[in-house]
């Protein structure tokens, strides 16, 4: 008996056999499995099969992957049923045992058939021809161009792209064209925005669009996890902010110390609505040498407890203002 090992999405009905020792997914074309979606990493994940067994590792990707729920970043050993999430996208994982010798034709996937229950010979006929059908339309969708015969079905590692364009022109039509609420239209929109800010590292925003988003459709998983994703990275990114801005402080270089607790007001002023808006126009108001200055007294005006992390932006303000202080004698102290 040997393993199969295949990752199923039920949402888009993709099935993807693995075959091989290694293989890679992510948005690049040179994956193995190419997923078309932006919330999945060029080079997202590495699967092995060693030993009978399914390996899954992280290639560097700023998301990671989930695995029954939990975030992963080390090997995860996979077992028959499990969930694998990547980006946005889900996978379970079936593993079949099969036979080492078996005949190809066995493999080749037959949808809807049922076990024979004694039908007669026309629809036993009628299910022979529709699983024919179904196995050469898989074969010529995965090996475009291909004029030779193609390899048998359970040697391919197909693209899950190529399987999406398959099931898009036959079975997954229906669900293709469902109805979608306003609602869920509105929150993919929020959604696709917060995508956006969160490539670019603009976290606050991200957590704004991803908050709309659920509040158009709270079953939304993923703006779920990306609200959580990106509150996490603001975290790191203030927090490093203050760090840097501290140690600078501390060996008196206090306009590198101001300019990165500048950083996190300007971070913390976004979550306050509409604030960042008239800081802009404020500045823009000043004379073109007087926007620096502008901005910075514009800034130190936040209404502090009106943030969500109101004790870092007290202790900001309050470094920013000795710093300013201390920069007469910068020159000198050096």
């Amino acid at each position: 008996m040997t393993q199969r090992f295949e990752l199923r999405n039920k949402e888009r009905g993709v099935k993807i056999r693995l075959s091989g020792e290694f293989i890679r997914l992510g948005r690049a074309e040179d994956n193995s499995i190419i997923v078309n979606d932006a919330s999945v990493s060029r080079y997202h994940l590495n699967l092995y099969i060693k030993e009978g067994a399914l390996i899954v590792e992280d290639a560097g990707s700023k998301t990671g992957f989930f695995v029954n729920g939990v975030a992963q970043r080390n090997p995860v050993s996979l077992r028959n049923g499990d969930l694998l999430k990547v980006g946005t996208q889900n996978y379970s994982v079936f593993i079949a045992e099969v036979e080492k010798e078996a005949s190809p034709n066995k493999d080749i996937p037959r949808p809807d058939l049922e076990p024979d229950t004694g039908a007669s010979k026309a629809q036993k006929k009628r299910r022979l021809l529709l699983a024919g059908v179904a196995a050469v339309f898989i074969a010529i969708f995965a090996m475009p161009g291909e004029e030779a015969a193609p390899p048998q079905v359970q040697d391919l590692v197909l693209n899950a792209e190529a399987i999406e364009h398959t099931l898009d022109s036959s079975t997954n039509m229906a669900a293709k064209l469902r109805h979608k609420s306003r609602g869920e239209i509105e929150s993919e929109g929020k959604f696709n925005e917060g995508l956006r800010e969160y490539n670019n590292g603009n976290y606050v925003r991200a957590i704004n669009r991803f908050e709309e988003a659920l509040t158009q459709n709270p079953s939304m998983e993923e703006a779920s996890d990306y609200l959580q994703f990106s509150q996490a990275r603001l975290k790191i990114q203030i927090t490093n902010f203050m760090q840097d801005g501290q140690r600078s402080f501390a060996v008196l270089q206090f306009a590198r110390s101001k300019a990165q607790f500048m950083n996190v007001l300007s971070i913390l002023s976004e979550q306050i609505p509409g604030y960042w808006q008239q800081v802009a126009q404020r500045t823009m108001n000043a004379g073109e040498n007087d926007r620096k200055p502008a901005q910075e007294e514009n800034l130190l005006d936040i209404p502090c407890n009106k943030t969500r992390e109101e004790s870092v932006c007290k202790l900001a303000v309050e470094l920013i203002k000795q710093a300013r202080q201390a920069l007469g004698e910068e020159d000198t102290l050096r």
